[in-house]
Order: structure tokens, then sequence, then C-alpha cells
């Protein structure tokens, strides 16, 4: 809910105009609706409704009452409309707790006071929505008021019941965007106020058409991404399965810069490692049991050959605090490690290892996950081992890095095993892959100072300084453009010799006419760029200039 305005401002001085300056068009509004407000303005209805959503967001229960009283058919819902845009989920969505309780006592005055509200058929629950965003008191209203407004035991699209929503503390399975901080503490308050109200702690995830051969994700293996020690126990002692394995989507974990995928056999040490959270993961591998060890838990493989080591390694890192998430990753490492310490190396279906996949996703972060890679190199990590592609991880950190690459983890990771002139299948060496970006200039000196050839030629008969020649930088200007490529091509061409620039390559071009090309595009796009610009400042200063008229 937002906060409270001055007393003298009201948070409807838009709505203050004629009924017919609300519509575009000519024809006549869909909807004639005025109220008078505590100043004594007159609000008069948006055919978009977009003043009751208003009241609704402010929480703003005089109003709305009045507003219900003059058109109390205005919240019945419209099922051909998406779910966003009914009341009830704006009520829930926004924490108007005050707001859904008059919506509902209006509507079921309208439904019959006995006939139960369900708001299914409209694509959400209540419940659901309440729970997963950890408003909790929003969520004891309504069990308080089962069976009229809620069913603790009813599933969404989604196919959550209200612990398995609560439970995705980032609503990874839901279309809406994340329009709220989650909370791990208010998540776990909704999820034990709602086991005290029956809830399964064995629940799962039933989706609508699933695939026969996709296997449901628990309540406990989407806990174990966030939740703390307690909360894993007590889901364990209501009888939660340690070792049941589901499936997963890349979509679903956030995975975005790999091709899409799905993965089954996935376990809930899998997950507690993906997200970092070594506090559950400590208390899963206590809760081992019998039939299990310790040891096969943290070694157990997914469909596609990936161990809780490989999976530690792909944390996304959507978390602003980037060292908070880089101890979390780290202590997770450790522990895996100290309970299996020869996984360091093992490859999954595609030949990487765990460091192939902490150089692709921590390599561009500059220090924070420094200490990443000395434990991985401490517990013996070869950085020469190459996956499917003839890639080692250092192929990886260049060509994936989007922030500064820290040259101390270079240096890490020539220091165990990795070779300055590796080349992968395509015929690239590390100098060609960091010479593709021009911002990486430094890189480039630093693999040049290891002894990075500059000569190499890879399929196509490029050089680094061909690939220099067609790089690119995120900054704009063509000048500022031109003088940072100019830094790279010097040192390339200082460290191959003068006739490196007349070179000519497969097609028989030279590193100068690549040159000359680009910067001829940059000039195209600059002056695309330039041209679009105007004419956006023209269209505003004609739109304003239409607005005082």
């Amino acid at each position: 809910m937002p906060l409270p305005l001055p007393e003298d401002r009201s948070p409807y001085a838009n709505f203050i105009r004629g009924p017919n300056e609300c519509h575009d068009d000519e024809e006549p509004p869909y909807i004639q609706m005025t109220m008078v407000d505590r100043n004594g303005s007159v609000l008069c209805e948006t055919d978009q409704f977009d003043l009751l959503l208003e009241i609704i967001y402010r929480d703003d229960l005089s109003n709305l009452e009045q507003y219900l009283d003059i058109a109390p058919w205005a919240i019945e819902e419209n099922e051909e409309l998406p779910r966003y845009h009914s009341f009830f989920y704006t009520a829930v969505s926004t924490r108007s707790l005050g707001a859904l309780k008059t919506l509902l006592s209006y509507y079921a005055k309208t439904r019959g006071l006995y006939q139960r509200l369900s708001f299914r058929e409209r694509g959400f629950t209540l419940l659901n929505e309440a729970a997963r965003r950890g408003y909790l008191e929003i969520v004891e209203f309504l069990l308080d008021n089962q069976p009229l407004y809620a069913d603790i035991h009813e599933r969404d699209y989604a196919g959550c019941t209200a612990i398995a929503a609560a439970s995705d503390l980032n609503s990874t399975r839901y279309v809406e965007a994340f329009n709220w901080q989650p909370s791990v503490d208010k998540s776990e308050a909704v999820m034990n106020l709602l086991l005290d109200w029956g809830a399964c702690p064995t629940d799962v995830v039933l989706r609508a058409h699933q695939d026969s051969l996709w296997k449901p994700e628990t309540v406990l293996s989407m806990a174990s991404e966030w939740a703390g020690a307690e909360m894993i126990e007590r889901l364990i002692s209501g009888g939660a399965d340690v070792h049941a394995c589901f499936t997963k989507d890349s979509l679903q974990l956030q995975i975005y810069d790999e091709q899409d995928y799905i993965v089954h056999n996935v376990t809930v040490i899998h997950m507690a490692a993906f997200r970092g959270n070594f506090i559950a993961l400590e208390t899963l591998l206590v809760h081992h049991g019998d039939a299990v060890s310790t040891l096969e838990m943290v070694s157990s493989c997914d469909s596609r050959g990936a161990t809780p080591l490989h999976w530690a390694t792909r944390h996304n890192l959507y978390n602003p605090k980037l060292h908070e998430t880089a101890h979390k990753v780290r202590t997770t490492i450790d522990l895996i490690l100290k309970k299996s310490p020869t996984m360091v190396n093992i490859q999954d279906a595609e030949g990487n290892t765990a460091l192939h996949y902490a150089a692709r996703y921590f390599g561009g972060n500059e220090t924070d996950f420094t200490p990443t890679f000395e434990t991985l190199c401490n517990e013996g990590v070869d950085a020469g081992i190459r996956n499917k592609q003839g890639k080692t991880p250092l192929h990886n950190m260049l060509a994936t890095a989007d922030g500064t690459i820290n040259k101390e983890i270079i240096s890490l990771l020539l220091a165990h095993g990795a070779k300055i002139n590796d080349i992968e299948d395509a015929g690239n060496t590390l100098l060609h892959i960091a010479a593709r970006r021009l911002d990486h200039h430094n890189v480039i000196l630093f693999l040049i100072e290891q002894g990075a050839d500059v000569t190499i030629r890879k399929l196509g008969n490029d050089t680094p300084i061909h690939i220099a020649a067609s790089g690119h930088v995120w900054i704009p200007g063509l000048a500022e453009k031109v003088e940072i490529q100019d830094g790279v091509l010097a040192t390339l061409a200082s460290a191959g010799g003068d006739g490196l620039m007349d070179l000519t390559n497969a097609e028989g071009k030279t590193p100068r006419e690549i040159c000359r090309a680009q910067r001829d595009k940059w000039g195209e796009d600059e002056d695309r760029d330039r041209v679009i610009s105007n004419r956006r400042g023209r269209n505003l200063a004609i739109a304003a200039s239409c607005s005082f008229s």
C-alpha cells in the first residue's frame, strides 16, 4: 500500500474531471459513475475502472464502501479478462486486507450468503495468492473463513496448494510479474500457519496435462531452496521424503543463458546446492536415513549427469548483495567437497566440470568469487579438463563474462592445469574469445603477457586481430568506440608485428579492411539512432503542444 498523503491532498486528484474526459473515443462512456471525495470533489470513474483499482490499492474502506453502494455491479467477475483484472486479485496482490474483506462482503450479498466463493475459474485462488506472497494476515483471515472464502487443499492453475505456493518463495511457477520483495521470515510464518491448520507436509505440485515422465516437485524440494533448519526439520518430521526425485525445466530455474531443457532425477540436495542454501543442505544430510548414505546423497546425479556440486556452481546472481551470494556459494561448495572430495573433477553429460560452470557464472564478478575458485583449486581441480566442445573453464569464462574479469582468477586457473594457448573445437584460443569484447582490453593485454600467441589462426584463418577488428564494445558514441578499438588493435599488433594488420583470412580480408567496415557500420548505427531520437523529440513536442491547446 502507498504512503498516506497530507490531509489537504486527495490521492484521487486525477479523477476530478467531467465524465466525458475519461474516454478517448466519441462513443458514450462504458460506465458513467461518479462519487464524492472526502473534500467534496466529484470523482469520475474511467472505462478501465482505474478509480476503483486506486481505491483498492490504497485500502481506502470508506471510499470503497461508497463506491460499491453506488455501483455494486462493478465487482462482478468477467471471466474473459485476465486474472489481474479481478478486483479481488488486486486486493490480495496489493496486500489490501480491508478492501478484500469489503469486496468479499459485498460479493457474498450478491451471490448468496452460504455459497462458497471460488475464483479458480478466473485462474487464481485467494489463499494461494496470499500464501505465495507471504501475506500472513490475509492468509489468517482466509483460513478463519473456511470454507466460505478458501480451501486449504485447493489447487491453483500452477498445480499448487496453499502450502506449495508458499514454499515457492520466488514464485517461479507463476506468470505474473514479481511485484513484491520475497521474505524468508514471512514465508516461513505462512508455512507454519498452514501446517498448523492441517496443510500436508508431503504435498506435491500437480500440473494439469502433465507428462507421465514428469515427476512432481514437493513442498520440501521447493522449501530447500531458501528455508531454514527449523522449517526443513518440521517438513521432514511430517513425512516429507528427503530422497524424492522430481523434474525441473530451465525456465523454472531461471537459467536464461542456456538452451531450454528439461532435467529429471533432481533431488532436494540439488536444489539446496543450487540456491546456496547450505543450512538446508546440512540439515537434509543429517536425515539421510539408513538406506542412503551422506556420500550417496551428495554424489547423486540428475538425468544430465550433474551432481549437487555442478548445481552449486550454477547459482543465478540476481541478489544485489553479491558478496552474500558469494559466501553462500563458497560455503555450499566447501560442505559438499568435505563430504566427497573426489567429486571436484566429475564431468556431466556435456563434459562440464563444476569449474566449467563456476567460470561461466562467476568469472565476470571481479573479486567477489575469487575465494570460490580458490576453494575448488585447493581441492585438486583440473582447470585443463575440456568439455564436449573442447572448451576449458577459461574458454567459458571469457565467452560469457559480462562484468570485469578478475585477472587473479585467470592466473589461478593457469596454475592449475589450463594452458594459455588451449584451442577449443571451433579453433578459438583464449585470446580469440577475449578479442570479441573490446572493453576487455586489460584482459587481452594480460593474456599476451602470459604468453598468448597472437598469430594463431582459428577456422576461417582469423587471428585474434581479425576478431578485434570486428569486435564490439557496449558504449555509445563512434569516437569512443574507435578510441577503444585503436588501443586493442595496437596492443595486438605490437605483440605480433606490424604485418599482422595485413594478413588475409579465408575470405581474403585483412584486419584493416574488416576494421574499416566495422567503423562504417558503427557510423550508420549512430546516424540512425540520431534520426530516431530527433523524431521522438519532435513527436513529444507536438504531443505537449496539443495538450496545452
